[in-house]
Order: C-alpha cells, then sequence, then structure tokens
C-alpha cells in the first residue's frame, strides 16, 4: 500500500488535512510519517513470531544467460508468471539435490526456470533462463518498506514510500498509527483506536495457521522450514532436474 493513501486515511480519523504537497503542511507531514513509521515497528514487533505474515512479494525479470539474482529477506517460494487468468502462475520449487551450488557446474541447457538453490545468499536458477521472464519472489523479512531510491527498509521516512505487506497488515498499521496521534494531542478516541488495533491483530495472527499449525501437521522438511538450506517454502521441494543432479 501507497504511504501517501495510509497517510491520507490517517488524516481524516485524526481530523488532519489532506497530503497536497511537500510544501504546504511540512510540520504535519513530518508529524504523520514518524507516527506512522513507529506503528510500523510497533506491529513488526507485535507479529515478529509469525513468520507468514513479515512477508513481501518482489518481481524479478530475467536477463538472458545471468542464472544469479540478489533476494532481500529469506525466500519463501518463487513463482513464474506466465500469461492471464487462474493458471497464470506456477510455483519453482527449491532443489534439494544440489549440496554445494557453488561448485556445479550445468550442462549447457537454457530455458524458463524449473527450480532454483541459494548461492552465497542469491537466487540460482535452473536451467539458465533464456530470455526475459517475469518472477515473483515472496520472502520472510521485516524490511517490508520499498523507497524511492530502489531499497528497503523498515521504517516510513518518505510520503513516495510504499508498504510491501497485505491489505490487512496495512490496516492494522493505520489504525495504531491513528492511536499515537491522538494520543500526542490528548484526544480520548486514543483509546478506541488503540484497542480497535489490539484486536484486529489478534484476529490477524489467528488467521496466520501456517506459522504455528503447520509444523505440527507436517513434517517440516516436506516445505514449511528446511533446515538443511534454511528456507520457508509452503510447496512440496523439487524432485531433481536432468542434468544437474
Amino acid at each position: 500500500m501507497l504511504v501517501e493513501t495510509m497517510y491520507n486515511k490517517v488524516a481524516i480519523n485524526c481530523g488532519f488535512p489532506l497530503y497536497i504537497d511537500e510544501v504546504s503542511t511540512p510540520d504535519t507531514t513530518r508529524f504523520l510519517l514518524e507516527m506512522l513509521s513507529q506503528a510500523l515497528l510497533n506491529t513488526i514487533d507485535n507479529t515478529y513470531i509469525s513468520q507468514n505474515v513479515l512477508e513481501k512479494r518482489d518481481l524479478i525479470i530475467t536477463s538472458p544467460g545471468i542464472d544469479h539474482y540478489a533476494v532481500n529477506g529469506m525466500v519463501k517460494s518463487i513463482q513464474y508468471l506466465q500469461g492471464q487468468g487462474r493458471l497464470s502462475a506456477r510455483y519453482i520449487p527449491f532443489n534439494i539435490y544440489i549440496d554445494n551450488p557453488g561448485v556445479i557446474t550445468p550442462v549447457n541447457k537454457s530455458g524458463p526456470p524449473l527450480s532454483y538453490v541459494i548461492d552465497k545468499g542469491e537466487i540460482r536458477f535452473f536451467p539458465i533462463p533464456d530470455k526475459a521472464y517475469k518472477i515473483q519472489v515472496t520472502s520472510s523479512t521485516t524490511d517490508l518498506v520499498w523507497a524511492n531510491d530502489d531499497s528497503s527498509r523498515n521504517s516510513i521516512e518518505d510520503i513516495k514510500d510504499s508498504v510491501l505487506a497485505s491489505k490487512e497488515f496495512c490496516e492494522i498499521i493505520i489504525l495504531r498509527a491513528c492511536a499515537y496521534v491522538l494520543g500526542r494531542c490528548n484526544n480520548q478516541n486514543a483509546q478506541f483506536y488503540s484497542k480497535l488495533a489490539d484486536d484486529r491483530l489478534r484476529m490477524f495472527l489467528e488467521r496466520d495457521s501456517n506459522s504455528f499449525e503447520k509444523p505440527h501437521l507436517y513434517n517440516p522438511i516436506h516445505g514449511h522450514y528446511n533446515p538443511r538450506s534454511g528456507l520457508l517454502d509452503d510447496n512440496y521441494p523439487y524432485r531433481g532436474y536432468d542434468g544437474y543432479i
């Protein structure tokens, strides 16, 4: 969600003017952005144990002949985006048969990525991409804010930032920011928004069954957490690719 959208929702709830530009109400803008940033950090702290909540989605466009791509955070799942409709996304599984990707010399094969490994902190696709493919990477991280300079961080610093999280997660940040703003203004409605944020957070965490129930119901190595690879992934691992095992 755009920070400007979150800013305007807080402004409406708390009786402040909507954002117009950076010179109209600079003091108000700095104040509300700081309250949003504090609300974000508070929400991250309260959901840190919930691995399936603190996640973001990045889009990678592959280049022909390039198989390594940088990623921020712990990889949970990777999808190959193709076309439109319900079947437009195909999961790219982690290849459990490559123990030491740093010494693998792939055969001369190229095409759409069929599996991947983590090699020196980067994603390495097999086979080597032969053209531009749209790859969506879902990673577990606390750096949920995407800045204008194409960097990620865990704090809101500019109105043009974006919070790369679900709508429900962003709504909790907005409610918490409203509580902070009204509390600073000694407004009694601060307690109302604080209680609302607490209730919304509790329901949000209760819906996140993957982080708590799944390790007890399934063999962890079958996707949710692979101790050898250090990955969070809800999909069954890849069973090997001809020429790479």
